[in-house]
């Protein structure tokens, strides 16, 4: 992969790249754990339907890796953490914001979903 690229990609055949570069720009396990997660939405969506809007996938995939982490014992709230740093990285340009969508709303979701989350669990 190419160590500039900062974006992963949930590819089929059940595997999961995640970039060199995305890897060096992580500073806790959680973040490796979030951006597996949130390619995993990505594949768990592609199983259930067949549409194809992009940037409702990244925000059901954000969705889902709040869920995923908590389940596999990770802080989801390192989501946000790691969603700051691609964001960061990425930054805002018109490629980004076609596919990913607006960075700003992505994080309400997942504040959002973290906010159900704790009120599930009590915490």
């Amino acid at each position: 992969m190419n160590k500039e690229n900062t974006r992963n990609s949930g590819l089929k055949k059940n595997v999961i790249a995640v970039s060199d570069s995305m890897i060096q720009h992580l500073d806790h396990e959680e973040e490796l754990a979030a951006v597996i997660a949130h390619e995993c939405g990505h594949f768990v969506w592609q199983q259930y339907t067949q549409d194809d809007n992009t940037i409702v996938q990244e925000r059901w995939s954000d969705a889902y890796s709040v869920e995923l982490m908590y389940n596999a014992g990770y802080n989801p709230r390192y989501i946000l953490e790691m969603q700051n740093k691609i964001f960061y990285y990425q930054g805002n340009n018109h490629v980004t914001l076609d596919v990913h969508g607006a960075p700003f709303a992505r994080a309400e979701d997942v504040k959002a979903c973290l906010t159900k989350k704790a009120a599930e669990i009590g915490d």
